[in-house]
């Protein structure tokens, strides 16, 4: 008969197999994982199970090395589009696959379903202190934005001016970006709005979409008509850089912090890279996660000198890069946790 001591003997063994798996880069567990945003610290994204399920959502913390996987009340599955500090905001659904956005406060573990009244879909892209941006649509499926406050539980609904599907990407103070198609159902157009007033932001007429701001910068993506570009906007002067790596085919600007954009390109072998540019000096880093194949390298957002994103080896990582190293992420599976925490628990009852 296998007794307790056994069971717990085993469990102590399987946790320090666990702990030693976990030492290096990232955590065993999902199949899947992608990173979407950072803030400080903190990083979050989605990941799929060995299963194929999912996807999860998880916040990790890159001072303690530690995930925390994020279950909004009542969802089936779940995925985080943007931090700010202790706050993530993301998307959830549950069996019936309504979809509805959610923000989880770290600091206290609390969480806030987001539902525009009367909306049939809610979904949360962005967060910047207590001002919450994404998109709904209405009972007619018309697609809309909307500016949350989390400090009024107010919603406004933000539609730019001839629009006929508008749709925030992201927020810094009061600026919120992203793009609109118009009542001709042509674009789409990138868009700066500042609280007071929208601006159209259209680099070609083939397509051009706001992906993030900082500030007064905006950044985002571009099509020529034949292929993409990446572009940064400075709403102060009313002036585009346009952003193309050295020997770049395509390439995508995704995030930006002050003076620093991030993004991806393709080179001439197309072969994809991510990449940092420093708009003050003009200079352009490559960004190559080890090991990186295929599909390559792609940076999705950056955070002083964090910056976040994802990579192809052995299947989808997401990385973090802050100046001098790379860590794989990789979060763990709920039994993955689950195994730990049983790990501790006979081991507690063992000592007795």
């Amino acid at each position: 008969m296998i007794s307790v001591k056994d069971v717990a003997r085993a469990a102590v063994v399987a946790v320090v197999m666990l702990a030693a798996m976990v030492a290096g880069v990232g955590q065993a567990g999902a199949v899947s994982t992608w990173a979407t945003g950072v803030s400080g610290n903190n990083v979050v994204g989605y990941y799929f199970d060995t299963k194929g399920s999912g996807p999860y959502c998880y916040l990790y913390d890159a001072s303690s090395s530690g995930y925390t996987i994020l279950n909004p009340p009542g969802a089936s599955f779940a995925g985080a589009t943007g931090v700010y500090g202790n706050r993530v905001v993301g998307n959830c659904g549950d069996t019936s696959e309504v979809r509805q956005g959610f923000l989880y406060d770290a600091s206290s573990s609390s969480y806030a379903i987001l539902n525009v009244p009367g909306a049939s879909r809610t979904s949360a892209t962005g967060v910047s202190g207590n001002n919450i941006v994404g998109f709904y649509d209405d009972s007619s499926g018309v697609r809309h934005g909307f500016l949350y406050d989390a400090s009024s539980s107010i919603y406004t609904t933000l539609n730019a001016p001839g629009a006929s599907a508008t749709d925030p990407s992201g927020v810094s103070g009061n600026n919120v970006v992203g793009r609109y198609y118009d009542s001709g159902g042509s674009g789409p157009y990138g868009f700066l709005y500042d609280g007071w007033r929208y601006t159209t932001l259209v680099v070609s007429g083939h397509g051009t979409w706001a992906a993030g701001v900082s500030g007064n910068n905006v950044v985002g993506s571009w099509h020529d008509g034949w292929q993409l570009h990446g572009f940064l906007y400075d709403a102060s002067g009313s002036s585009y850089t346009i952003l193309n790596p050295p020997g770049a085919s395509l390439a995508g600007a995704t995030g930006v912090d002050g003076n620093t954009v991030v993004g991806f390109y393709d080179d001439s072998s197309g072969a994809r890279h991510g990449f940092l540019y420093d708009a003050s000096s003009s200079i352009y880093t490559i960004l190559d996660a080890p090991g990186a194949f295929g599909p390559g390298t792609a940076a999705t957002g950056v955070s002083g000198d964090n910056i976040v994103g994802n990579y192809y080896s052995d299947g989808w990582h997401g990385f973090l890069y802050d100046g001098s190293r790379y860590t794989t992420l990789n979060a763990p599976e709920p039994a993955t946790l689950s195994l730990l925490a049983l790990g501790g628990l006979l081991a507690l009852r063992r000592r007795r």
